[in-house]
């Protein structure tokens, strides 16, 4: 597939921008990491092995491996296009596992605020399934939309992929962003009642959802620039 010469600039400018964040991501990833590593020593490495902790675990470090795959994507000089597909077939369902076992975790915990109500507990989980399967359909229907371009023989050390755009990234972060309201709606209703009962008395409760609340629609937004940069430049119709 050739670009014109306009959309060869703007997908430059697209992947520089997809790259910024990518090194932005990974930047925070790793202070957050090294800020939270002497807790998770204590916490989770001496504990018994349990499916919350292999969750955990799972979710801790996948983040690594995609965004470690992204700045890869985005950095290497001449990379061929079988090898940008393989790459982004390896961080799409990465990042599907991320969200699976990242949501795990938010269940497991809204299921205990719930003071693991069966009702809850089963509605998340199956409404977790539900997502998963729709995500990984949406992703391989992704994946199969998306074209490569070489564009080595315009510039002689190009750097990064250059994909096809494919609205399929939006169902996507439809999907996430849809979920994550469940579980927020779930936690702030809690919330009210605990906070009505007890006040801001209960230390516990209060780190709770000061530190787990508001985190996810930052999240959200970044995901969504990310991945509709790093997918930019439109075929030729």
């Amino acid at each position: 597939m050739d670009l014109g010469i306009n959309e060869m600039i703007a997908a430059l400018d697209q992947v520089k921008f997809a790259t910024y964040l990518d090194l932005a991501a990974s930047t925070l990833l790793i202070y957050d990491h090294l800020i939270t590593l002497p807790n998770e020593e204590n916490i989770i490495w001496g504990s018994r092995w349990t499916i919350a902790k292999v969750v955990f675990i799972l979710d801790r470090y996948s983040a690594f491996v995609s965004v470690g795959l992204c700045v890869y994507a985005d950095l290497v000089s001449n990379i061929s296009t079988a090898t940008c597909h393989a790459l982004y077939i390896v961080n799409a369902w990465t990042l599907v596992l991320g969200f699976t076992v990242s949501e795990a975790i938010l269940v497991i915990r809204t299921y205990a605020i719930w003071e693991e109500k069966k009702i809850v507990g089963c509605g998340l989980v199956v409404l977790l399934v539900a997502a998963t399967v729709a995500m990984g359909v949406n992703t391989q229907k992704f994946m199969e939309s998306l074209e490569f371009v070489s564009i080595s023989k315009t510039l002689p050390h190009p750097e990064g992929c250059f994909a096809t755009y494919s609205d399929q990234i939006y169902i996507y972060c439809a999907i996430v962003v849809a979920y994550e309201s469940i579980i927020l709606c779930l936690t702030l209703i809690k919330g009210i009642q605990y906070f009505k009962a007890v006040g801001a008395s209960s230390r516990l409760i209060t780190s709770l959802y000061r530190d787990g609340e508001g985190s996810g629609f930052p999240a959200h937004i970044l995901l969504v620039l990310r991945q509709s940069d790093s997918s930019g430049t439109r075929g030729s119709e």
